[in-house]
């Protein structure tokens, strides 16, 4: 262990401090892709708040590719709501990071659920409508909604008013940063201020 006196203390104490505003203000290129989720997702037509619990039957979804428009798979012309669910398993390795879900681009309107828990979305579903189809989703994950080693489901809901619609362009996957608390835990074991 390495004993800090009053002077350096103070050093030491802006250089944590200056970590923390340089982590706490980061990006996406700071973060570590863990999970590529593009490939194939279930795919459902129509609204039922229903479709975001976990533990829902969705053994007759249709099968598609993510990202894509859900007019290139299979729903050709369709504007309305349509969800979005698969099924991950997170690796326990991971429980001392924070973990983010990228979803790129969707057009309209999202609202997203990891475990039944709402991550949150962009744009105004109907009646007050508000498209959201040029923002890039990025969600973190709290790690209490997350069962580590285990199956976990992620489910979109989305809204297209016109034109193309879904998660249509990006790159879409679960992601990880340092956590920084962790970090400091770990440093305090090293130095005695």
């Amino acid at each position: 262990m390495i004993k800090v006196n009053g002077s350096n203390c103070k050093f030491i104490r802006i250089l944590i401090l200056l970590y923390l505003i340089a982590v706490s203000t980061g990006t996406a290129r700071d973060l570590n892709k863990e999970i590529d989720l593009s490939g194939v997702w279930l795919f459902e037509i129509g609204d039922d708040l229903n479709y975001a619990k976990p533990g829902y039957d969705d053994s007759r979804w249709s099968k598609v590719s993510v990202p894509s428009p859900w007019e290139n798979e299979g729903f050709p012309g369709y504007d309305g709501y349509g969800w979005y669910r698969i099924k991950i398993t997170i690796p326990k390795h991971l429980q001392n990071k924070l973990i983010y879900l990228k979803l790129g681009q969707i057009d309209d309107v999202d609202r997203t659920y990891f475990n039944g828990h709402l991550l949150g979305g962009n744009g105004d579903f109907p009646p007050h409508y508000q498209t959201a189809y040029d923002k890039n989703r990025l969600y973190e994950v709290p790690a209490g909604f997350i069962n580590y080693g285990k199956q976990n489901v992620i489910t979109v809901r989305v809204y297209d008013y016109h034109h193309r619609g879904g998660i249509v362009y990006g790159d879409i996957g679960i992601y990880s940063r340092d956590d920084v608390l962790n970090l400091l835990a770990g440093f305090k074991r090293y130095v005695e201020i």
